[in-house]
């Protein structure tokens, strides 16, 4: 996927805090161990000073349906091996169209 638009970059680091916290939320919610940011904001702030936050208005998306397909046959079933084995709902319908794929 390839997002098109003009960035903007923001230095407040509460909200950049926040904003990881929100991403972390989000991406780690389905996992059978989800990983949390166990940072207070004081004690991130060392590291926030080393990530830079933008915001976008995307203006065009474009994107490619590829499943790893340009991997060797050794790698895609070890990726589709790795994904069947996750917890996450979105992670075993990748297995499954994967799986599919492979079929094909």
């Amino acid at each position: 996927m390839h997002a098109y638009g003009r960035p903007r970059l923001f230095e407040e680091e509460r909200r950049l805090y926040d904003l990881l916290l929100r991403l972390i939320t989000r991406m780690e919610s389905e996992q059978e161990r989800p990983w949390t940011l166990q940072l207070s904001f004081a004690e991130a702030r060392p590291q926030l000073q080393r990530i830079v936050g933008f915001e976008m208005e995307i203006t065009r998306l474009e994107g490619a349906f590829k499943l790893s397909q340009t991997r060797s046959a050794t790698d895609r079933e070890l990726i589709y091996q790795h994904l069947v084995r996750r917890s996450a709902h979105q992670d075993r319908l990748l297995a499954a169209m994967m799986q599919q794929q492979m079929l094909d």
